[in-house]
């Protein structure tokens, strides 16, 4: 597989029909560096490393707001829990987005319903 060595990222909003804007988006291009500065560091994983998101807000923005502010550091938590070479395989990691989500769904729903 060939081997990405840099990313470079944009990104643009679009105001459907709704009054406001619902939507949020999260870039992160070095994921790495983002991590190391929030003392999480994942050098472990394979590099380079890189998030990015699209939250869609369905009738408000709130739900993309909470996720937007709290995904990605939920899902740094699970990838710096374990360091071993090797064992962040796309299932585990795949795993780990999953289980930030089902989390996130539980709080927000905790903190809103």
């Amino acid at each position: 597989r060939p081997r990405i060595v840099r990313l470079l990222a944009e990104s643009a909003a679009m105001q459907g029909r709704r009054p406001k804007q619902e939507d949020r988006h999260v870039k992160v291009p070095d994921l790495t560096k983002a991590a190391k500065a929030l003392k999480m560091p994942i050098g472990h994983l394979e590099q380079p490393c890189a998030f990015f998101a699209v939250y869609d807000g369905h009738q408000g923005h709130l739900c993309a707001e909470f996720v937007a502010k709290s995904f990605h550091m939920k899902l740094l938590k699970k990838l710096t829990a374990e360091t071993r070479a090797g064992y962040w395989t796309d299932d585990r990691v795949c795993g780990a987005m999953r289980e930030s989500c089902e989390e996130l769904d539980t709080e927000f729903l905790a903190k809103f319903r």
